[in-house]
């Protein structure tokens, strides 16, 4: 059989902490330990989110046609949700932007028949880890930008949203 639902134990909603307060002093018996959920949250600073949510808007503002997206590996999570997200492939270290983009620049070679031709774009795509500072990457998102020059990509690691713009802008006139 279900609890039966009492002021004791039925959860209360209260516009503002006065309200709960007066609320629970007028009802001793329901306060239990429930004053000490009531302390306001503390908004985290979060200025990392706030450079790269800077730095998308001006792209997608200035290169609406190219293709510029996040990659949410980093972040609290609930632990089924990480597990989850685990498995699907989710990785420590990944970078946490990625412009899909090959360069202009390219590798060229010679054919048989003496024709240049184009082997391959100097660089696939770029990849960008977005830091501020004095934080710098850590040893695994080190390990991955390695990782992804080897494979022939661009990195970066950028602490400014100039520094960012000038990056883009590099690499999209390469």
């Amino acid at each position: 059989m279900g609890r039966r639902l009492t002021n004791t134990n039925m959860a209360k909603i209260f516009k503002t902490r006065k309200e709960a307060e007066d609320y629970y002093r007028d009802h001793p018996s329901s306060a239990g330990d429930k004053m000490d959920t009531l302390r306001p949250k503390v908004k985290r600073q979060d200025p990392e989110h706030k450079l790269q949510v800077r730095c998308v808007d001006w792209f997608d503002e200035n290169y609406p046609n190219e293709l510029l997206f996040a990659i949410p590996n980093g972040g609290k999570r609930h632990k089924a949700v990480a597990a989850k997200l685990k498995a699907e492939g989710v990785r420590a270290g990944i970078p946490d932007l990625m412009l899909a983009r090959p360069t202009s620049d390219a590798y060229y070679a010679q054919d048989s028949s003496g024709e240049i031709t184009t082997v391959r774009p100097l660089y696939p795509g770029l990849f960008i880890e977005m830091k501020i500072k004095p934080n710098g990457p850590t040893p695994e998102q080190k390990q991955k930008l390695k990782q992804l020059k080897e494979a022939g990509y661009l990195t970066a690691v950028v602490y400014t949203f100039e520094q960012f713009q000038k990056e883009i802008r590099s690499y999209l006139n390469s």
